[in-house]
């Protein structure tokens, strides 16, 4: 008879992913401590994790009525999914230990089960670090929650590859007055080219010469759509990609068949400044920055009407969460430092672009610049706006969802974020709201869809030594 296998559920694990965690267990046992369900009650008028506890809630409110949810309610996959009730005994708890603390009444509970069934595979399933640390300390089997993780993210798509042209197609490409340069044209066979995907960044190199040209794919109309490379180094006349991942980025940026970009990379490659500044190209200036080999020779053309009026950034606020009642002031100065690296951005691009040292203040003033958080954005419909969602890797998947799900028509969306650098002690590397959507599209042809890997960084020497050595 095969190992029964029971995996115990801790509250961090149905927040993280409300709508599929209770039937990702497939046909084994999955047992809530009724401890969790006191938790959930009190966390579902949260700002940030309400809706998530109150969706887990209504989920365990079905269960209740499909049957006895203390003996068990089977489970479509096979399994059963049961409340614990049974007491515990607080004298198994290490010296020091609370026996009141939710986190060691799910380890009792967990540890009660596996006393009983000493056969039995007996699992502590958490997203927080230190929950699986404890139950691995007390000879419990503990588990991350893996069902969203998306593997090595170094293995994830990068969005940029190299082609190889013939010579004669980049010296054409450094002539021609046009953006676009047909797939044929450039050389490549139908079989080659159904292998791009869509708004993939391509270098295009020559063969002899090694002659560079940077392109979009543009899989749907079968040309490469010519980005402008790099103005040289000292060009004093406001903001300008630096490197060519850069001018990538601003071109996937400034597309408007693009609806969603997403821009990955470790600190200091530029990914938020990029976003925010071609939000400003296109909703402050109301321009959209041309495409070509003489892009930056030509002024902007006027944005098309029901553009984006309006710049909205959305950063995660777990990182001030709890403490937020604790600092002094009203909430508008509270939220101050959390907003600072996002105005602070605005105020350099406002600098550059010769504004007076209040004009950041007086588009925030007419909305046309809102920094919010999550909280702001249920049952709303975001219409005819940038949408700027940064540092997304301390976003779960969920969150993400939740705030493109909100998007209405004219609006676009811009996702950026370092994978590698999570603050949330629920989330890693493969199963924040970054990873998950990179992973996700990546795998689609969605037109409408744009990514890009950033890898070199611009901040400082010092920035780039520190982020690739520490």
């Amino acid at each position: 008879m095969p190992q029964k296998k029971v995996f115990v559920l801790d509250t961090s694990v149905l927040i993280h992913d409300p709508k599929g965690a209770l039937q990702a267990f497939q046909e084994h046992v999955v047992v809530v401590p009724i401890i969790v369900v006191g938790e959930l009650d009190g966390l579902k008028r949260n700002p940030i994790v309400g809706p998530n506890a109150r969706e887990v809630l209504r989920q365990l409110d079905a269960l209740r009525l499909q049957g006895d949810v203390i003996k068990g309610v089977p489970t479509s996959k096979g399994g059963i999914i049961r409340f614990d009730l049974d007491g515990h005994d607080s004298h198994d708890l290490p010296v020091g230990f609370d026996r009141l603390k939710p986190d060691n009444i799910i380890l009792l509970t967990a540890m009660r089960l596996k006393s009983s069934s000493p056969s039995d595979y007996v699992a502590v399933v958490s997203k927080d670090t230190a929950m699986r640390i404890m139950a691995q300390s007390f000879g419990l089997v503990s588990e991350d929650y893996k069902n969203d993780k998306v593997g090595n993210v170094d293995g994830l798509w990068s969005g940029q590859e190299d082609i190889e042209v013939d010579d004669a197609v980049i010296d054409l490409i450094h002539r021609l007055e046009s953006k676009e340069v047909e797939f044929g044209h450039a050389g490549l066979n139908s079989g080659v080219a159904d292998t791009f995907r869509p708004n993939l960044c391509c270098r295009l190199i020559g063969r002899g010469n090694r002659k560079v040209a940077l392109a979009l794919c543009k899989k749907k109309k079968g040309v490469f759509r010519l980005v402008d490379k790099p103005p040289r180094i000292g060009r004093k006349d406001g903001l300008h990609p630096r490197n060519e991942g850069q001018a990538f980025a601003m071109a996937l940026l400034a597309d408007p068949e693009i609806q969603l970009v997403t821009l990955s990379g470790k600190a200091g490659t530029g990914k938020s400044l990029m976003a925010l500044l071609s939000g400003w190209q296109q909703v402050i200036d109301r321009k959209q920055q041309r495409f070509g080999p003489r892009a930056l020779e030509e002024p902007p053309v006027d944005n098309p009407v029901g553009a984006a009026s309006r710049i909205l950034v959305f950063r995660p606020t777990h990182e001030i969460g709890s403490g937020l009642g604790f600092l002094p002031g009203t909430l508008e100065e509270k939220l101050a430092p959390w907003q600072r690296p996002t105005l602070s951005a605005f105020q350099l691009i406002a600098n550059e672009a010769g504004k007076p040292d209040d004009f950041v203040t007086g588009l925030i003033a007419e909305k046309r610049i809102e920094v919010l958080s999550i909280a702001h954005v249920r049952g709303s419909t975001e219409s005819h706006a940038f949408m700027v969602i940064d540092d997304s890797q301390n976003f779960t998947p969920l969150e993400v969802k939740t705030l493109i799900t909100r998007v209405g028509e004219g609006t676009k969306v811009v996702i950026t974020g370092d994978m590698l650098q999570v603050d949330v002690s629920s989330l890693d590397a493969e199963s924040n709201g970054m990873a998950h959507i990179v992973a996700q599209w990546s795998k689609r042809n969605f037109e409408i869809y744009g990514h890009l890997r950033l890898i070199k960084g611009e901040r400082s020497e010092l920035a780039e030594l520190a982020a690739d050595t520490l």
